[in-house]
């Protein structure tokens, strides 16, 4: 699977929680693929970590792929 493909440093879950908690710029309570898309883009991770934690997060269309 593309999860155990894609490296991920030692925190990954500390990234996944971070991402949930700060990408909700509109605090609306939820999170679209404009605000997972500059959260994401504003890590240092790579495409394919990107791509996997935008997947757990979100069943839009993945940028990523």
């Amino acid at each position: 699977s593309r999860m155990q493909s894609a490296f991920f440093p030692a925190g990954c879950g500390r990234i996944y929680a971070e991402m949930l908690r700060y990408a909700d710029t509109n605090n609306s309570g939820t999170l679209n693929k404009d605000e997972l898309r500059a959260y994401l883009d504003s890590t240092g991770l790579n495409r394919a970590q990107k791509a996997v934690l935008f997947e757990l997060a979100s069943t839009a269309k993945n940028p990523y792929e």
